[in-house]
């Protein structure tokens, strides 16, 4: 063999080589910036229709008393938020799902909207609960953790809608005066109410910022973003002697219209 041909041919096998080193470079660039389907997120299908499925499964669950079928849908470490600011964890729900036994309540789902971000799903959404005395709505937040080929809750909170279901003596021209006067509360405290363009206003005797007054029917009054309500009591003359005001946690105050 020639020494041109010996030079030829290394030539060849270190372009070659180089060819061979590029081509291995290139290909574990692409698989750090496209990683393989094993190593991405998955979860099952997210949509509405399957939000509201397991929405809809869990408070029919409810609704029969149904622990087991209950506790299948939640993980062991379930975190249940009442609208009343009970917690409870998955293991302390029995006696809950066992109260919410009724063979005449019916459930449905609306206004659904959800995000899903890595393995949790956010689910907002409204809950109406109809029997044959009343229709009662709540707005409910759920999380969600995608397992294998389902989602399960992780965490549940609820919030009762405030109703408005406002009548003629709430809302004609003068009504509200009959409310306006100065109330006392226990202890000494005393709270004075007021109307100016048809709307009722309260605060206390010390000057405190008013605070409007929304009526949600027939002598009650709520404050926006607050769950208490106010409602106002008459003798057997149909004129106002004080009010009730029921606390979100169930502690009822009452107050004696003075003037």
């Amino acid at each position: 063999m020639t020494r041109a041909r010996c030079a030829e041919l290394r030539a060849t096998g270190i372009q070659l080589t180089r060819a061979i080193t590029f081509s291995v470079t290139l290909l574990a660039c692409s698989v750090v910036a496209s990683p393989s389907a094993a190593t991405r997120p998955t979860h099952p299908p997210a949509s509405k229709e399957v939000f509201e499925k397991l929405i809809l499964a869990r408070i029919q669950a409810y609704g029969r008393g149904d622990v087991g079928s209950y506790a299948r849908l939640v993980e062991p470490d379930f975190v249940h938020i009442s609208d009343m600011g009970s917690r409870r964890t998955g293991k302390q729900l029995e006696p809950y799902i066992l109260s919410g036994k009724s063979n005449s309540t019916t459930f449905a789902v609306r206004d659904l909207s959800f995000k899903v971000r890595g393995q949790l799903a956010v689910v907002d959404s409204e809950v109406i609960a109809t029997d044959p005395l009343v229709s009662e709505r709540m707005r409910e937040l759920d999380v969600f953790e995608a397992g294998g080929s389902r989602w399960a809750y992780v965490a549940h909170s609820e919030t009762i809608v405030q109703e408005k279901d406002i009548g003629d003596a709430s809302t004609a021209p003068g009504a509200l005066q009959q409310y306006v006067g100065r109330y006392m509360l226990p202890g000494g405290a005393a709270d004075i109410l007021t109307a100016r363009h048809g709307q009722l206003f309260g605060q206390d005797a010390l000057g405190s910022e008013a605070t409007a007054l929304i009526p949600i029917t027939r002598d009650a009054f709520v404050a926006a973003g607050d769950p208490s309500i106010v409602i106002f009591e008459r003798n057997g003359e149909g004129i106002v002697t004080g009010y009730v005001l029921r606390l979100g946690n169930g502690r009822v105050i009452r107050a004696t219209k003075t003037q």
